[in-house]
């Protein structure tokens, strides 16, 4: 057996052995959550097709920051349900803050009479509005800015989307020709 081989089948054996504790965490999680009957994907997650993920630069006491907005649609599938969290980039560098409304008068009246946060009605759909500000702005103007959205609900579950945010000079002509529709 040549230097050669034996360093092959020594990284060989290295990455079986590194997988193992990943498959021991995946394992506990997936018992943890079936134990405690947290369900795994409790919503449907679809961007908003009417108003597309944007963003522009705003001025806040002398200070260039980005903002970004993506609106998406979330389906209930078998159990009530809010949005609690929201953050973006790879590995969450920037909060958001999510806001509820719907045109579902169900989940409108849940709304109404209920505090934060809303729980979305199995069956039934919201849609969910997503703002950030980044300081400092991580793309020039006019670039698009790409980047992984997360969504987190109030069982824990992440998720995630990647998103291209087109950049809007504008955004005050952009509500207006939205109106016009």
């Amino acid at each position: 057996m040549d230097a050669g081989s034996a360093e092959k089948g020594l990284s060989i054996i290295g990455k079986v052995v590194g997988f193992f504790p990943k498959l021991k965490n995946r394992a506990a999680t997936w018992i943890i959550y079936r134990a405690a009957g947290i369900p795994r994907r409790a919503v449907s997650l679809v961007t908003h097709q009417l108003y597309r993920p944007f963003w522009t630069i705003q001025m806040e006491s002398r200070e260039r920051m980005l903002y970004a907005r993506c609106d998406w649609y979330v389906r209930s599938l078998f159990t009530p349900v809010s949005i609690v969290g929201v953050h973006i980039g790879k590995r969450g560098e920037w909060q958001g803050i999510a806001r509820t409304w719907t045109l579902d008068r169900a989940v409108r009246e849940k709304m109404l009479n209920e505090a934060s946060p809303v729980h979305i009605e199995p069956g039934h759909t919201a849609e969910i509005e997503c703002d950030f500000w980044i300081v400092p702005p991580p793309v020039k103007e006019g670039e698009p800015l790409i980047e992984v959205v997360t969504l987190v609900d109030d069982f824990g579950n992440h998720y995630s989307r990647r998103l291209r945010f087109d950049y809007e000079k504008n955004p005050a002509l952009r509500a207006a020709r939205l109106g016009a529709m």
